[in-house]
């Protein structure tokens, strides 16, 4: 069908707005080149159906989430080791700490957006598509300026699609915003 020229806009807007996050993340990863713990970056690339994509070297592993439901009993007990959980909640924070150095925010961290390394048994942080310099507008300044001029409805429709991030891991007050 036809696209109205109401949805037009909207696309047009929407293909702004998330080219401008792709840019964000794609900035930060570099910024955070070398650091250990965080996923490392290696390129950024439009594909010829302007699918973007960004490309960080291979992490030998599986997800903290998935390796906290391997190491539960039958009985759903947790057979983690306290040292265990130590070493991954410290390579977590070191991770965390150098984010916080470079004035960057996750905004997206849960088990599942943490890969732990088969090679070392460390922590690597991954998927930093929420993650934004602490200096920038908040993504609510930043959407309003690409959706200006539209109906509250659409705005709140899009605004729920775009602000991202794991529902159940995310601060009950973001849900007020």
């Amino acid at each position: 069908g036809e696209i109205s020229g109401n949805e037009a806009l909207v696309n047009e807007r929407l293909r702004k707005y998330l080219s401008a996050r792709f840019q964000c993340e794609s900035d930060i990863l570099k910024t955070l080149r070398g650091i250990n713990g965080i996923a490392q970056y290696v390129d950024a690339f439009t594909m010829p159906d302007e699918s973007k994509w960004i490309a960080t070297a291979h992490i030998e592993g599986t997800t903290l989430e998935k390796k906290i439901a391997e190491m539960c009993d039958i009985n759903g007990v947790s057979t983690i080791s306290g040292r265990e959980v130590a070493e991954y909640l410290q390579g977590i924070l070191l991770a965390l700490t150098a984010l916080d150095q470079h004035d960057i925010v996750h905004r997206d961290l849960h088990p599942g957006n943490i890969i732990i390394n088969s090679k070392n048994n460390k922590p690597v942080l991954i998927d930093f598509g929420m993650a934004k310099f602490v200096k920038q507008n908040s993504d609510k300044d930043e959407l309003e300026t690409y959706l200006q001029g539209l109906s509250q409805g659409f705005k709140a429709a899009i605004g729920c699609t775009l602000h991202g991030g794991a529902p159940i891991y995310q601060a009950p007050e973001k849900e007020k915003n």
